[in-house]
């Protein structure tokens, strides 16, 4: 099961804000089930059962540019997917180098949509349970008189 980033302000957005409803539920269908580079293929009548409702005409006109048919329309692609997910896309990360192998493949990139590369090829994808191990080293405290809470209390009050 694929984990997804999703933008907590998506439905502020204006061009989910001007879907139909049939159109949001799709745009969000879409963005769950397209491939790790963002490619769907298209299945309306397959979503169309899962989602519970009917498309009227083909929802990608609704989609003004944001899903983009490729491949003779057999497959849907979506732009900001990728960059939501991934920012910049770079082949010397190794977490990057399929979804750019595909999207080469479907020639979707191209000069408007260089690959930029990240400062260090070391960026990207890192492994949390090494950064949580290097960020717990501790410090011991140097060793001081033994504490004592009455050193607190003033001395005109009565111990």
């Amino acid at each position: 099961m694929a984990k997804r980033f999703i933008d907590t302000s998506i439905f502020r957005k204006d061009f989910i804000r001007g879907l139909d409803a049939p159109c949001k539920l799709l745009f969000l269908y879409l963005i769950n089930e397209c491939d790790h580079a963002g490619l769907w293929d298209v299945e309306l009548e397959v979503a169309e059962v899962r989602l519970g409702l009917k498309f009227k005409g083909d929802p990608i006109n609704q989609f003004a540019g944001k899903v983009i048919p490729v491949d003779g329309g057999k497959k849907w692609f979506i732009p900001s997917f990728v960059n939501f997910q991934y920012g910049d896309l770079n082949p010397e990360n190794r977490a990057h180098g399929s979804v750019i192998s595909l999207l080469k493949k479907f020639d979707l990139l191209d000069s408007e949509h260089q690959i930029k590369p990240l400062i260090s090829p070391l960026q990207g994808a890192m492994d949390m349970d090494m950064v949580k191990d290097t960020d717990m080293v501790k410090v011991k405290a140097p060793e001081t008189e033994k504490f004592n809470p009455f050193d607190f209390i003033p001395d005109t009050w009565d111990r």
